[in-house]
């Protein structure tokens, strides 16, 4: 059993289904074959047992999927944003240093 997937569609209108049928979430789980942990936080992140649909269910999941994409894809060129930022600074130091031991050795001569 194996929660690192995501739900499917089919799983979660199987979890809809039998939320109607007044299973525990614990029985949804063990009947699809999914932890409990996987139904309940699914159940809890889509409205709750009152209110959960199969299609908000998937549509939600996949918008968290994707904004999880846009977030990590952010930081990515956030990163390489600060790497070039850092580098042109190091250049900026190796040209200052340089500058630096050229005026003291036409100092010491």
């Amino acid at each position: 059993m194996s929660d690192v997937r995501m739900l499917t569609l089919q799983e979660r209108q199987q979890i809809e289904a039998l939320i109607k049928e007044s299973l525990s979430l614990t029985e949804i789980g063990r009947r699809i074959g999914r932890s409990k942990n996987a139904v309940i936080t699914d159940v809890r992140l889509n409205g709750g047992i009152g209110h959960y649909t199969a299609e908000k269910a998937q549509r939600s999941a996949y918008e968290r999927q994707v904004l999880g994409r846009q977030k990590l894809h952010d930081i990515n060129v956030g990163q390489k944003s600060s790497y070039q930022t850092l580098r042109s600074r190091i250049e900026n130091l190796e040209m200052q240093v340089e500058i630096l031991i050229d005026c003291l050795q036409k100092g010491a001569t």
